[in-house]
């Protein structure tokens, strides 16, 4: 009867320490040791590997939305360009480039370069491309600006120097043992 009492109590005995928090590990903590180890690396690579994606994600749309606003301004620019040089809705804009242009051309040949800016800006297809262009490149702006976010994001949890899977607010636990880590 006295041996298996002392059986009993040298199961409660700390007979070691954690390698990793050096807290007193009993015998059926160190069972579980390696286990919860090895679970709570696999948990970390995944986290590691999915803000890896995350950080990949984050360049891909940022350089999408770059692309996006340089077509944009390109595709604005240049049909705020041509309603500037005088190619309106109501015809050719009288004293601007184009009405310079027009009258030293005379009659404008039908096919020619300038009979199609004309009637481009007679129909609205400048100002609506100038409209569109000018919205690409806003929406490629704001693009580029959420991809960039979401890179720095995953840099910033990248270099944490621990996941806590609890989230904020909980005590951290040590990875092998299991054991609340001191404040």
């Amino acid at each position: 009867h006295t041996h298996t009492h002392n059986t009993m109590a040298n199961k409660n005995t700390a007979t070691s320490v954690c390698s990793r928090c050096g807290q007193p590990l009993h015998d059926d903590d160190k069972d579980n040791a390696d286990k919860r180890e090895e679970d709570n690396k696999r948990e970390e690579d995944k986290k590691r590997e999915d803000i890896r994606n995350q950080r990949v994600g984050g360049k891909m749309l940022k350089w999408f939305g770059v692309a996006a606003l340089g077509a944009g301004a390109v595709v604005g620019a240049g049909a705020f360009a041509l309603m500037a040089a005088g190619f309106g809705t109501a015809g050719i804009v009288g004293g601007s480039i184009a009405a310079g242009v027009q009258s030293s051309i005379g009659n404008v040949a039908a096919g020619s370069i300038f009979a199609g800016l004309q009637s481009l800006g007679a129909t609205g297809t400048i100002a609506a491309t100038a409209t569109a262009g000018g919205a690409a490149a806003a929406a490629g702006g704001a693009t580029a600006v959420a991809g960039k976010v979401i890179e720095k994001r995953a840099e910033r949890d990248l270099s944490a120097p621990n996941f806590n899977k609890y989230g904020e607010g909980h005590r951290q636990k040590c990875p092998r043992c299991g054991k609340d880590l001191p404040k």
